[in-house]
């Protein structure tokens, strides 16, 4: 498996449509609705127009709410923090931060 991380946040689509194409080839299976946590890697008029093309529904979470997905943000903390204690101890900078979180 490629992972590639993205340097900033006008590179999301295109990554989107690449794993879009990957899970509905390796799962046989539509993606139909999708939460964004209003980061604003999706908020283009591509990203709206891509969606509505391909019948996917687009939801964007309430600013400041993560209760409403909690799970997912109490992971990523626990994932940052145990990425960023591995770069601190190698004595590694933060642009390994990507290769870390894949590795770790």
């Amino acid at each position: 498996m490629l992972y590639v991380f993205n340097k900033n946040k006008k590179q999301s689509v295109a990554f989107f449509k690449i794993y879009k194409v990957e899970v509905e080839n390796q799962f046989e299976r539509k993606i139909k609705h999708l939460r964004s946590d209003r980061g604003g890697e999706y908020f283009s008029n591509e990203f709206s127009e891509f969606c509505a093309m391909h019948g996917i529904i687009y939801e964007r979470m309430p600013p400041c709410l993560s209760q409403s997905n909690g799970i997912a943000e109490r992971k990523n903390r626990t994932l940052t923090g145990l990425v960023n204690t591995m770069l601190e101890i190698a004595g590694l900078s933060k642009e390994w931060w990507g290769e870390a979180i894949v590795d770790g």
